[in-house]
């Protein structure tokens, strides 16, 4: 038992310091970003009721960009953003705020967005939110 909580210790300083070194880095800043965004697109077309062929379809894009999106897997333009947000009948809020330093870190309130599969069945609050 001792020695499993020394691991876990040593496990949790490692992930402290690489997430330290990560937030120095403005790509990991935009990957955040493109998170909070594909999420957001995400609960909106659950309230919706929408799939990624139906949204797609109403952008006249392929499934599959729409998949990339969601994913983060994609570098969105303004443009891009504004037309998803139109055609999902909602209106985007971009806010930059400053925080305290302490509060700058993308896994403060960190989501599963970034690692679950699209196509499963699993439902995500649409208060989630990751803090930038």
């Amino acid at each position: 038992m001792e020695m499993k909580s020394k691991e876990s210790k040593v496990e949790n300083n490692f992930f402290s310091r690489l997430f330290e070194e990560a937030e120095k880095d403005s790509k990991f800043h935009a990957e955040t970003l493109k998170i909070e965004i594909a999420e957001q697109i995400f609960c909106a077309m659950e309230r919706k009721n929408l799939n990624r062929a139906q949204l797609a379809e109403k952008l006249g894009l392929d499934k599959s960009y729409i998949s990339k999106v969601l994913k983060g897997n994609i570098n969105l333009t303004i443009e891009t953003i504004a037309k998803i947000g139109k055609e999902l009948e909602a209106a985007w809020t971009i806010k930059l705020e400053d925080k305290p330093r302490e509060e700058i870190s993308p896994y403060k309130d960190w989501t599963a967005a970034r690692i679950f599969d699209m196509d499963t069945s699993v439902k995500y609050s649409e208060n989630a939110a990751i803090t930038v």
